[in-house]
């Protein structure tokens, strides 16, 4: 799970007023492990099932990444927002494109399932291969093919 905030002048030229983001996120499987927080007191794990995210950035990213969720799993997370200066809206990013945007009181909540949904919001059915990340997946690169990234079951990632 990846938290990213911000955009850095250096590389983009492109100019950012102050903003403050805190992120309370409970119900987070015992076992997984903050990898990545630029600043040690910026993102951290107060109990073994919440993190809390308390960035105050300007011109820069600020951020952090929780690694180990445990896929497939039977898990649900909140991600409570509170944004306190030069933020109006945010976004979550899912698959590689696939964008949602919320108002800024909005919680989000992730939910691991044990195994793949019954159907989707299209009402297509999940499989292993279609390139869809779904429930009970632990990746889908589009093919059954094992060897590429990708397990052919999509149940793991080789390693």
């Amino acid at each position: 799970m990846f938290a990213l905030h911000g955009i850095d002048f250096d590389t983009t030229g492109v100019p950012r007023p102050m903003g403050r983001v805190i992120f309370d996120i409970t119900g987070v499987p015992a076992g997984t492990t903050l990898v990545i927080s630029d600043d040690a007191d910026e993102f951290t794990q107060p109990t073994p099932t919440s993190y809390r995210g308390n960035w105050t950035f300007m011109n820069d990213t600020d951020g952090g990444v929780i690694q180990y969720l445990p896929l497939p799993g039977s898990w649900v997370i909140h991600v409570v927002p509170t944004f306190t200066a030069g933020i109006t809206a945010w976004r979550w990013v899912d698959e590689p494109a696939l964008f949602t945007s919320f108002s800024t009181g909005t919680e989000v909540i992730l939910r691991a399932y044990p195994t793949p949904s019954l159907c989707r919001t299209a009402c297509t059915v999940p499989r292993c291969g279609d390139g869809r990340h779904d429930g009970g997946e632990v990746c889908d690169d589009g093919n059954t093919v094992s060897g590429d990234g990708c397990a052919g079951d999509c149940s793991r990632v080789p390693g």
